[in-house]
């Protein structure tokens, strides 16, 4: 009897025992494969919509230079013979100093004439050529910056490769030098050690390395072949580990060099990381605080009782009566030994259920909350004064437009509208009359084109690409908005800001005259609407 009291004994605590070993097992196993899972999901995810912006912003800023046509040409070659001299401010925030000043220049020396139409940069003095040039950088340059900074990568540049005229006194590898690369466009400013008189800082202009085909193959392959390759370049450098992603520039059939995009991989890994350990103390927390729980009960309500169920089927073994093998079945249905045990077992499903639903939902949660997280990092696609799209969606809305243009599958047109007199409507009235005034503007411009997408531009400007029924009848409804517009204003007893001016240009996209350029119709449309300005300025 002893023996059979310390064997029931040692079977209570065994059994006790395995249950601790399976739910400890079985968590650890959920555990790491959900990490390892999450991980690599999120990992994978991170990483491709990266490697896509990446990929992006190359295609983007070889089609913007591409669009330059033989201007981007000369403007590489010009910069090639003369970087060495050129003293272009370190600290510049926009380009249109420089460009005012070159306009200013060309105007004095050749009147009335254009470049790239009435005369050629080459016919132009060294002095305007050069004030066309440090314009031209600035504006390729702030490009390239923007588009790192909209885009959160650590390095955009402009590559030149295997040219001569590069700083090659800084290259040690002088038998091998038709692997340089210059830094032509470089993302990340320099400046150089030249100082002005009165203290003036400059850029420091075409950095030259040397890039060897043995780590820089895909670099090489792009150049040689002309193609962006499917693959990553990776490395370490001064902006960690990074994915490099290269595009060629060819211009009317020329290869001019290698556009260049990085992105951080550790940003990647951080992100899916972090991702990855909140859950995991999630669940961790979860199942521990269960299975504890679920351990007591077992213990406590559980084991006794399976002990008396064991006792009976001994019985039953021994005896084969009938009655007690009713006894048992009549079990699972009344509140006894298996009842407990079956309505418990359906209790821990019921609980095992209601965790994976609170890990289902908190998923589901952690992946809304990344969706918003992502699209908070965008930038804004609404203007917050007008309601209606904003600068940076009309930059993307012409990127569509320049790479279906590239297609050759695509009909549109331009409406610029510029509200006139908005200085003196602020002066005069304050600048709350005066954004009443452009929403009143805007919502004429909402009321008669009714198929085509409004941009606001700029702060006075506004761009409708025209499209659909608003396409077709585009001059009729030009026509009735300057009326509408010019009625409104002509009527008595309005302060001007109740019925203000606008002047428009607009043109229609014409294949024979426009080739594949957005530019060429949008300066149509400009060259209107300042007309336009002066008359009814």
């Amino acid at each position: 009897m002893e023996e059979r009291r310390f064997e029931e004994k040692k079977n209570k605590r065994g059994l006790s025992f395995w249950f601790t070993i399976i739910f400890l097992f079985f968590a650890a196993i959920v555990i790491v494969l959900t990490g390892f899972g999450t991980y690599y999901t999120q990992f994978r995810s991170y990483e491709t919509r990266c490697e896509e912006n990446i990929k992006n912003v190359g295609e983007y800023l070889s089609l913007m230079m591409q669009d330059e046509g033989a201007n981007m040409e000369r403007y590489q070659e010009y910069y090639l013979d003369h970087y060495r001299d050129m003293k272009i401010p370190y600290d510049f925030d926009d380009y249109a100093t420089a460009k005012k000043k070159f306009e200013s220049m060309l105007a004095e020396e050749a009147p009335g004439k254009t470049l790239g139409v009435d005369i050629e940069l080459d016919d132009l003095s060294d002095e305007v050529q050069e004030a066309y040039f440090i314009y031209t950088h600035e504006y390729w340059l702030k490009t390239f910056e923007e588009a790192r900074e909209a885009f959160d990568l650590p390095y955009t540049y402009y590559l030149v490769l295997g040219d001569e005229r590069g700083r090659l006194e800084d290259v040690k590898e002088k038998d091998d030098l038709e692997h340089t690369v210059i830094y032509m466009i470089d993302g990340e400013r320099t400046k150089d050690d030249r100082v002005g008189p009165n203290g003036e800082e400059y850029l420091f202009l075409g950095d030259t390395y040397y890039n060897s085909r043995d780590t820089h193959e895909i670099l090489w392959i792009t150049w040689e072949t002309g193609k962006s390759q499917r693959g990553f370049m990776e490395w370490d450098n001064s902006w960690g580990h990074t994915y490099g992603y290269y595009v060629p520039l060819i211009v009317d059939g020329k290869k001019l060099g290698i556009i260049a995009t990085e992105i951080d991989v550790e940003n990647v890994s951080q992100a899916a990381m972090i991702s990855v350990l909140n859950q995991v103390i999630i669940i961790t927390v979860v199942f521990i605080a269960g299975l504890i729980l679920t351990l007591i009960v077992i213990r406590l309500r559980f084991i006794n009782r399976l002990k008396k169920l064991e006792n009976a089927m001994n019985e039953y073994s021994r005896t084969r009566d009938a009655a007690i093998a009713s006894d048992i079945a009549a079990d699972f249905n009344t509140p006894d030994e298996i009842g407990s045990l079956g309505r418990g077992f359906s209790a821990m499903i019921s609980e095992l259920s209601e965790y994976m639903t609170d890990l289902l939902r908190t998923t589901s949660m952690l992946r809304k909350s990344q969706r918003r997280e992502s699209e908070l990092s965008e930038q804004v696609v609404m203007d917050s004064l007008s309601g209606v799209r904003s600068n940076n969606e009309y930059d993307r809305e012409v990127f569509g437009i320049a790479r279906d243009l590239s297609a050759g599958r695509v009909d549109f047109g331009i409406l610029l509208v510029n509200v006139i007199n908005t200085k003196m409507m602020v002066e005069t009235y304050g600048i709350l009359k005066c954004d009443i005034a452009r929403r009143k503007i805007l919502h004429r411009i909402n009321d008669i084109f009714k198929t085509s997408s409004i941009y606001r531009i700029e702060t006075d400007l506004f761009a409708v690409i025209l499209k659909g029924e608003d396409l077709k009848n585009a001059e009729g409804l030009v026509d009735r908005f300057e009326f509408e517009v010019k009625s409104e204003n002509d009527k008595e007893g309005f302060e001007y800001w109740e019925a203000p001016l606008a002047a428009v240009g607009f043109a229609v996209y014409d294949e024979r005259r426009d080739g594949a350029s957005f530019k060429s119709v949008y300066e149509r449309a400009q060259t209107i609407l300042s007309d336009r300005k002066k008359k009814l300025s």
